[in-house]
């Protein structure tokens, strides 16, 4: 009974999967037949930028979020460099410069298109602002500098982040460098 029961099934499967070959089969000669049109628009999503070129305001302004974050990179790094070095008083002038050059982008007309901007900046004056506390206690406290060091690695991870996000707006908006 077993025999016959297992020879039943195995009957079944093996029609089964030769009826889905076929449909297969059939299918894969179907798209052959299908002429490949290169004529063909690709998806809209991806490409919307090719038909609309991005405003004088959108251009001015990612020129100036570029020129922005080149100048934040070269103070953070001085800033670290400072701290290395524990040159508080030079860690001190590059927190400012930092937090003024941000307070000054944060003040120019945001388009729409880098609205996101205003968040992050946002957030890296929080870390701003921590850092120009701690740092004053530097000199007399580990506790304040390890603070003010943490309060540093969140300036860098802000930073790439907000790279990431330029990069990210110029490919949506079809700009090139």
């Amino acid at each position: 009974m077993k025999k016959l029961t297992s020879s039943l099934i195995l009957l079944v499967l093996l029609t089964g999967c030769n009826q889905y070959g076929q449909d297969l089969q059939q299918d894969l000669e179907a798209q052959d037949r299908e002429p490949y049109n290169e004529d063909q628009e690709p998806n809209t999503l991806y490409v919307n930028h090719k038909n609309k070129k991005p405003s004088d305001d959108i251009l001015m302004y990612s020129d100036e979020h570029g020129h922005y974050l080149t100048q934040f990179h070269d103070h953070l790094e001085a800033l670290y460099s400072a701290m290395d070095r524990s040159d508080f008083q030079d860690a001190k002038t590059h927190t400012r410069a930092l937090y003024d050059l941000t307070e000054k982008h944060e003040a120019d007309a945001t388009p729409e298109a880098f609205e996101l901007t205003k968040e992050l900046i946002a957030g890296t004056k929080t870390d701003l602002r921590g850092v120009m506390k701690n740092i004053k206690r530097c000199e007399t406290s580990r506790k304040g500098c390890d603070r003010a060091q943490i309060h540093t690695e969140n300036l860098t991870t802000w930073l790439e982040v907000m790279e990431d996000t330029y990069e990210e707006s110029l490919y949506d908006l079809g700009i090139t460098n």
